[in-house]
């Protein structure tokens, strides 16, 4: 009778320590991820409006005449390779993670392009077809996304509704990103993720909990699975977690979810282009890491049994990436167009030039009137810093920027002014904190009717060279000779 009385007691002691256990797991979750008092996200008519008026804004800022030139420009003779190799499933060697070529050659092969241009033989002469422009599509469809998201990211902030018009005004009248955006590159891509992945810190923080944790945490491994220059964005996500005032194993806890999520997406996003690339390369002379190479295979007579047999993927994912860090360090020293870190922020290191023909250019370079601002929000965050009064946002953001900056004076090889992209994102956000919170509401309200004007004035007198457009006044527009080779 007794045994009897204990077997059915069984169901009911073990549905306690079920609710027992699941109660102490939400509690240590409660713990890893505190909710604190902050300000709702909350978006209303006037925010609606807007988006979508950046949103058209970014569009047309970055398709008006797309089709211009219709020559192969700069390095889309890489890029098309690139995507024409994805297509065939033949590997090739880049310096830099695969996400952003992924989504191209994937975009591509949904439009219908079999990776038929030459872009070698086509280097500098006429596409052959316009199926050029469904390619230059993809990078402009990421890149205008980035517009309305500056703004979202604003306003996540705690930004005003003019200020985070100020961010966005900012970002859709860059140069550097119009350019980036309108060709058959990869920048573009890696600008939307990096904006993704900013939106992503701040919605965690005007929402805290497991899904917006997560989001970040996806976010910040597909901008590192573009580009490894986006590392800042990461840093500044975990030096947040030890800003929060909480316990230092829960910062840690947090901290080691953030990397090891990182590294999954990483890893997995590098799995996807090993597996889509089973072939010899086109090009034989191409330097393969041996235990990729025992891992394809002959197009003509494949054998996918000498496949199966490679190393593990992990293996070989490790031995790739370390690779290409050791190919990226040795890239190459003296190019014309290289310009030093230190010459960025104020732009007096040298352009990019892109294209020219019969007095049309296409010129990367940035809005001086932008960039110049940037400098002196970062020169005044500085000193706001060091007398206190520098709020959290704008702490973040001078993070931000410092972590994606700083990292290139320890880099070897030639870099370019392109590549302050990123830090130039936080400058801007920095900008227009630093004015909105520094200062009286009305001369807030001028000094960012000035931003604007300024950056729409800088905008239209230098479009000529970002949409191929006959320059009739070409040294007027020239405002340093160190910009030009």
């Amino acid at each position: 009778m007794s045994d009897s009385s204990d077997i059915e007691s069984l169901p009911h002691s073990s549905g306690i320590q079920n609710q027992r256990g699941f109660n102490k797991l939400k509690q240590v979750l409660s713990q890893v991820i505190p909710k604190r008092n902050t300000k709702s996200f909350d978006l209303d008519s006037t925010d609606a409006i807007l988006v979508l008026l950046f949103t058209a804004i970014g569009m047309l800022t970055r398709v008006f005449r797309v089709q211009a030139p219709n020559t192969v420009v700069f390095d889309e003779v890489h890029f098309g390779n690139f995507t024409n190799w994805y297509l065939r499933g033949q590997y090739f060697h880049d310096i830099h993670p695969p996400l952003a070529k992924l989504i191209m050659a994937s975009v591509a092969s949904f439009a219908g392009y079999k990776g038929d241009y030459s872009f070698e033989k086509l280097n500098g002469q006429k596409y052959p077809s316009m199926t050029y422009v469904a390619l230059r599509l993809t990078p402009i469809f990421f890149g205008a996304a980035c517009v309305p998201m500056a703004y979202l990211a604003a306003r996540a902030m705690n930004c005003g509704h003019f200020t985070s018009f100020g961010a966005a005004t900012c970002i859709a009248c860059e140069l550097t990103y119009i350019i980036e955006a309108r060709h058959i590159l990869t920048d573009s891509i890696l600008h939307f993720f990096s904006m993704l992945s900013i939106l992503s810190i701040y919605i965690h923080d005007r929402y805290e909990n497991w899904v917006s944790f997560l989001f970040m945490c996806t976010s910040l491994g597909l901008v590192a699975s573009c580009k490894y220059t986006s590392g800042g964005i990461v840093l500044l996500a975990i030096a947040k977690q030890f800003l929060l005032k909480d316990d230092i194993e829960f910062k840690i806890i947090r901290t080691v979810i953030i990397v090891y999520t990182v590294a999954f997406v990483h890893f997995a996003i590098f799995a996807i282009h090993l597996s889509s690339l089973p072939y010899y390369p086109e090009n034989p002379n191409v330097l393969i890491p041996k235990c990729i190479n025992e891992s394809l295979i002959d197009k003509m007579n494949p054998d996918w049994e000498l496949r199966n047999k490679a190393k593990p993927m992990i293996f070989r994912i490790i031995s790739l990436i370390l690779y290409m860090q050791f190919s990226n360090f040795n890239v190459g020293y003296g190019h014309p167009y290289a310009s030093k870190w230190y010459q960025w922020p104020l732009f007096t290191g040298r352009w990019v030039l892109f294209w020219t023909e019969n007095g049309k250019h296409l010129i990367c370079m940035g809005n001086v009137l932008i960039w110049w601002p940037v400098f002196g929000s970062i020169i005044g965050s500085l000193i706001a810093k060091f007398f206190n009064t520098l709020d959290a946002e704008g702490l973040d953001m001078l993070l931000g920027y410092l972590f994606s900056f700083l990292p290139f004076a320890l880099i070897p090889r030639d870099c370019f002014l392109y590549h302050y992209a990123i830090p130039l994102m936080f400058g801007i956000y920095e900008l227009v904190i630093l004015i909105e919170r520094q200062f009286s509401p009305a001369f807030t309200g001028f000094l960012l009717t000035l931003i604007c004007f300024l950056a729409i004035f800088g905008f239209f007198l230098w479009c000529p060279w970002v949409y191929a457009l006959t320059t009739p006044d070409f040294e007027f527009m020239v405002w340093n000779n160190k910009w030009r080779y």
